[in-house]
C-alpha cells in the first residue's frame, strides 16, 4: 500500500475540511432521508446550484471559460 507523508495528509485533511465548510456556508445538507451524503455529493449539489443560479444571471459557469 501506498505511503504518504505526514505533509500530505495534512495538506489533504485540510483541503477536504475547507470543502465541507463551503457546503456548510452553502447550506448543502450533510445527509438526507438519514443517510449521509459524501464530499463529491455536497460538492455536486453545490456545482448544480451555482450553475442555476448562474444560468438565472446569465453569466457564463467559471469552469467553462477558456
Amino acid at each position: 500500500m501506498a505511503q504518504i507523508s505526514d505533509e500530505a495528509y495534512s495538506f489533504l485533511t485540510k483541503e477536504v475540511l475547507q470543502v465541507h465548510a463551503l457546503c456548510d456556508r452553502a447550506q448543502v445538507p450533510r445527509e438526507i432521508d438519514a443517510e449521509s451524503l459524501s464530499m463529491a455529493q455536497r460538492v455536486s449539489i453545490l456545482e448544480g446550484v451555482q450553475r442555476g443560479l448562474t444560468a438565472q444571471l446569465g453569466v457564463k459557469h467559471p469552469i467553462n471559460i477558456h
